[in-house]
């Protein structure tokens, strides 16, 4: 295994495909092999990749796997090593498995071999997110000196990048903690400033280009994508020609309905930052500092990758998808304006416009996860329109968590920064232990009161889900386990743990004690043998109204019935018996409970005239009275109607049968439907003003039993005047303006006549 320095790594996982990553120091094929089983007893894959340059990792993409499975991989190369990994796919986005990961950033390479994530690899974690600062590219480290053995301070070309890349995922003093961790789960990996350097932003002008054409970023980007097990994609055709050719870093994908996860790029894109508030005290300066930070022409992430996130959360609230997860680099709440121009509220239009979007769109359960702080701080998320106003409270909260490793944390940075030296004496008196309360008996209580006086004087929201603004307060439903919403005097890293059933979530922080390169160089046992102990715990019961439930089975009565999601119903794969009566059944995607998607249920109402809105995927089955049912914002579903005069209002690709009666089906802008009128004078009414379409593609509907003579076909909002002349028709299709409206199954339309239609 030695010469596979590195180790070996899977990621960018998803439900049927993933990314397997090594180095070998060898030239020459490097090998792959995947199984299902430990043992490899039952191998479904392999793959062979030829290393060319030994300082640079090779990748190979597998694909064709199975959702919700667990896999293991072996790799070896010409020079005898091997190493063995494993992974777990993604479940389908209807399955309810629960969910545990984990998340931290920022680590320095002279600090290697970070005992602070001795814990992770065995924690059985469906993936692990590095969030940033993966490398620091500025900070001399052991891993990248001259020819006289003096250590660089900052990467410049593509060799010492891939160095330093190297050095943190590298065995130290007997330990590669990162190679174990990266072996044990999959990644899922974005950069902060320090892969390139300290504090750059993409956009900014940089000698005679931007900044993220420079070689700096060129070099520093390339061994990134190099060094981690993720795919290696670009931009193209944002209609911006700076941002085409870019790599892009953003991700999105589901774990099963448990949870949505979406991985930010917040440096490649962003405009040049403002000039920092130097003076604290100085209102005019602090002043104009919010003023430009509510420019709406300013971008963090880019706008490509605001709209993607923008179109991904809806999706994901859409297809009934409980938890969000954002994965951002840098904190987007509210601290204040020290240090403020690298943080998003240096960017505040733009910070207020995701936020406003989350809460104007009902998007429930939005985590933002992010680092940079060497620290972990958890607190809500409100906005402002403008510097100022009220703040506008949200749904949404953020969990800042790691370093890893990284020099001070940011409890003693705040002491060292700000603190008087009477209030210095008094923190340094307190212990670094914490606990659930705010008295200021600890370290971290005393780092919140510091960070909350500051809050206080802009009106922002104060650390932690417990103490709110009254706007804000009981918004989040959490309960504190251990410790409290601070901690920042530990390295570290955060588990997220979704219960299958519940949907609660909880997160727990590990953290060791923090250590000097002199101490780990002096007594290197004493500081890898660090066990890291739980500094954060809390419990996140979701909103309830985003939260699939179990199914259920509702019975109605012999009297009129309503049924309705939310209240009767979740409406998702529930039975449904509604019984006699004149019943309303509603468990389509338009109720209450506003963009939940909800479907897959199965409805059987009684002999009355029924009123039933059916969801994505339902089965409805009418009785015997004159039902009438809406699937008119439903895909995939498959409606009949029993006997009786049945009304029909159809969606996309559904099927419906209206059996014993004379029946009426109406097809809006919906395609894709398979229609059989049964027995009975029909009517088929395949234009009602919109041509049938599919994902904006025109997708005729399908009639399987149109009688001549009996059955009649009617056309609706095509203009006064239009008549059988305007229509097409040949072989089996019903053709409007070139577009087919129609196909008749075993109907020759050429021998239809203006008596068989009904224009209106």
């Amino acid at each position: 295994a030695q010469s596979l320095v590195n180790g070996v790594a899977s990621g960018d996982t998803t439900q049927t495909s993933t990314i397997l990553w090594t180095r070998s120091l060898f030239t020459g094929q490097v090998n792959f092999e995947y199984a299902t089983t430990p043992d490899f007893s039952t191998i479904v894959g392999r793959k062979t990749v030829n290393v060319t340059n030994t300082t640079q990792p090779v990748k190979v993409l597998v694909d064709g796997l199975t959702p919700g499975t667990n896999y293991y991989y072996r790799v070896s190369d010409v020079g005898g090593g091997t190493a063995t990994g494993k992974f777990s796919t993604a479940a389908t986005s209807t399955t309810r498995a629960g969910l545990k990961f984990g998340v931290s950033g920022d680590w320095r390479g002279e600090l290697a071999p970070y005992p602070a994530i001795n814990n992770a690899d065995t924690a059985n974690l469906k993936f692990f997110v590095q969030l940033g600062d993966t490398i620091y590219a500025d900070v001399p480290s052991p891993g990248l000196k001259d020819s006289k053995g003096v250590k660089i301070p900052q990467a410049t070309t593509l060799e010492d990048y891939r160095a330093k890349h190297s050095e943190v995922y590298s065995l130290r003093y007997g330990q590669n903690t990162w190679s174990d961790l990266r072996a044990s789960t999959s990644i899922l990996a974005t950069i902060d400033d320090h892969e390139v350097y300290n504090d750059f932003a993409g956009m900014s002008p940089s000698g005679t280009g931007l900044t993220n054409d420079n070689p700096f970023y060129e070099n520093g980007l390339q061994s990134f994508q190099e060094y981690n097990p993720i795919s290696d994609q670009f931009y193209s055709q944002t209609g911006d020609s700076k941002i085409d050719g870019e790599r892009k870093l953003y991700r999105y994908n589901t774990y099963g309905s448990d949870a949505a996860i979406f991985v930010l790029d917040a440096r490649s894109f962003r405009d040049t930052e403002l000039l920092p508030v130097t003076n604290l005290g100085d209102l005019t300066q602090v002043g104009n500092f919010l003023a430009q930070s509510f420019n709406p022409n300013r971008t963090l992430l880019g706008r490509p990758q605001v709209e993607d996130l923008k179109k991904d959360l809806l999706r994901a609230n859409n297809n009934g998808i409980t938890w969000k997860f954002i994965m951002l680099s840098g904190p987007i709440q509210n601290l204040g304006v020290a240090a403020a121009s690298d943080r998003y509220e240096g960017y505040a239009a733009e910070r207020t416009e995701l936020l406003k979007f989350i809460d104007d769109n009902k998007i429930k359960n939005v985590v933002f996860v992010t680092a940079d702080f060497h620290g972990t701080i958890v607190n809500n998320l409100t906005y402002q329109t403008a510097p100022g106003q009220a703040q506008i409270p949200t749904g949404a909260w953020e969990i800042i968590t790691g370093s890893v490793a990284y020099d001070a944390p940011f409890g003693p940075t705040v002491a060292g920064l700000f603190l008087t030296p009477q209030q210095k004496a008094i923190y340094n008196s307190l212990p670094a232990t914490n606990d659930v309360d705010s008295t200021v008996n600890d370290k971290d209580d005393f780092i919140k009161q510091s960070v909350n006086s500051s809050l206080q004087a802009f009106g922002y929201d104060p650390i932690g889900l417990n103490n709110n603004l009254s706007q804000a307060d009981g918004l989040i439903n959490s309960k504190l386990i251990q410790g409290d919403y601070i901690a920042t005097h530990t390295y570290g890293w955060t588990e997220f743990n979704i219960d299958p059933v519940t949907q609660k979530l909880s997160v727990t922080t590990y953290g060791v004690k923090p250590y000097t390169e002199a101490e780990l160089v002096a007594n290197p046992t004493a500081v890898i043998n660090l066990e890291p102990q739980i500094v954060s715990q809390f419990e996140v019961n979701p909103d309830a109204n985003n939260v699939p439930q179990a199914s259920q089975l509702v019975f109605g009565t012999t009297g009129d019935d309503v049924v309705l999601a939310p209240s009767q119903t979740d409406g998702i794969k529930d039975l449904i018996f509604t019984g006699g009566g004149k019943d309303v059944v509603d468990i389509s995607l338009d109720t209450p409970l506003a963009g939940f998607p909800r479907g897959e249920n199965t409805v059987y109402t009684g002999s009355s005239k029924d009123v039933i809105y059916a969801g994505n995927g339902d089965r409805i089955f009418g009785g015997s009275g004159d039902d009438e049912v809406y699937a008119t914002d439903a895909k995939n579903y498959r409606l009949s109607g029993g006997s009786g005069n049945d009304v029909f209002h159809l969606g996309v690709n559904g099927r419906a049968l209206g059996g014993d009666g004379d029946d009426k089906f109406f097809v809006t802008e919906g395609g894709g439907n398979l229609i059989s009128g049964g027995a009975g004078a029909d009517q088929f009414w395949i234009a009602t003003g919109d041509i049938p379409r599919v994902e904006n593609k025109n997708v005729a509907n399908s009639i399987v039993d149109f009688q001549m003579g009996i059955d009649v076909l009617g056309i609706n909002g095509q203009g006064q005047s239009f008549g059988f002349k305007d229509l097409t028709l040949t072989n089996n299709d019903i053709i409007i303006n070139g577009n087919t409206i129609a196909t008749l199954i075993g109907v020759n339309t050429s021998t239809l006549t203006v008596s068989n239609f009904s224009f209106v």
